[in-house]
């Protein structure tokens, strides 16, 4: 008999992500696969948040942010673009927070009104993961005076934030959520495909994923026994004709 755990406690790989119909309606990916939350652009898409053709966008659907917190995750990207980024205190994608990385640097934005508000590489060159290696990301933002900021921005365990970094006015706004950016930009190389996993975020429901043990009972000249009861905790099972079993919990 075996456990097969697909993913970790609350992993928020499993919560609710939902790429925007806006960009849906240009292709795209957003699917579970292999312990992976799979997001990807096409060469539809475009790069710039704001523009009149969108970059692939995945919220988190039901997700408030509070006014302080965290997000983490690891990334594992195909070659290509790697034009990735993380909407923070997002309403949609013409009006948010950003951070994210392209081949110039590591960058922030803050989108108001439909348009670019401020702007600036907090890290210049060449700082995308590495295409196949993981690569684990954070990010901390707290509200101070009535304004969102970001704190820290962890990439590989190494802060590329000097000092913090205003993403947007709250107030008595709404809360705002958070989605994920993967662009497309032919001279960037393209499409960004991206596999996401361990994400963890304040306020985040941690609930343990569902798990299956199978196995097979035999006598002792190893014939499979039909009929036997299996039993671990609260779950049972009965063994087919072919002595195999499920748990499921």
């Amino acid at each position: 008999a075996y456990t097969d755990w697909a993913f970790g406690p609350g992993d928020g790989a499993l919560d609710n992500w939902v790429q925007t119909a806006e960009s849906a309606a240009l292709g795209g990916t957003c699917a579970v696969e292999d312990s992976w939350l799979h997001l990807a652009s096409t060469s539809s898409h475009a790069n710039n948040s704001p523009g009149n053709t969108p970059p692939a966008v995945f919220e988190l659907v039901g997700y408030e942010m509070p006014e302080e917190g965290y997000f983490e995750a690891t990334l594992k990207f195909a070659e290509g673009g790697r034009l990735f980024g993380l909407y923070i205190n997002y309403t949609d994608r013409k009006n948010s927070g950003y951070v994210g990385f392209d081949p110039n640097g590591i960058f922030w934005q803050k989108y108001q009104n439909a348009g670019t508000d401020n702007y600036g590489y907090f890290q210049t060159g060449d700082h995308r993961p590495t295409a196949g290696v993981e690569t684990p990301i954070r990010v901390e933002w707290s509200t101070v005076g009535g304004i969102m900021r970001m704190d820290s921005f962890l990439l590989d365990g190494t802060e590329q934030v000097a000092s913090p970094l205003q993403l947007d006015k709250v107030g008595t706004t709404p809360a705002k959520g958070i989605a994920i950016k993967c662009g497309n930009a032919a001279s960037y190389g393209g499409a960004t495909d991206v596999l996401v996993k361990d994400i963890h975020y304040t306020g985040q429901a941690l609930t343990a994923p569902a798990y299956q043990i199978t196995g097979r009972v035999t006598d002792s000249l190893g014939a499979p026994l039909e009929g036997a009861t299996v039993t671990s905790g609260s779950l049972s099972a009965v063994t087919g004709a072919d002595g195999l079993f499920a748990l499921q919990g």
